[in-house]
């Protein structure tokens, strides 16, 4: 059976001039999260994040949790879903769900 995991995007820059950029803090959030990721064996057959530059930079972190036959995300692909304005959260799913 597979799993779904949600995560939310790591910690923001709050209160400063450009908000919408992972602090110091958030980028050591991710990296601990990719690690953890790493150590217990997952897999990512894709990842979904919104548009928000913290949201992307939290599921770019999470690229070595990939399989090795998942395709990076293509352009095109990327612009439809900022076109979208997509809200969601970071999601990956694991072992086909």
């Amino acid at each position: 059976m597979g799993e779904l995991f949600i995560i939310r995007y790591a910690q923001a820059s709050f209160g400063q001039a450009d908000y919408d950029r992972l602090s110091e803090l958030g980028f050591r959030q991710a990296l601990l999260l990719e690690a953890f990721f790493n150590r217990i064996g997952t897999r990512f057959q894709s990842i979904y994040s919104g548009s928000l530059k913290r949201q992307v930079d939290t599921a770019e972190t999470l690229r070595s949790c990939f399989r090795a036959d998942v395709p990076q995300m293509e352009e095109e692909r990327r612009q439809k879903r900022d076109e979208r304005k997509t809200t969601s959260m970071g999601m990956g799913v694991k072992n086909g769900l």
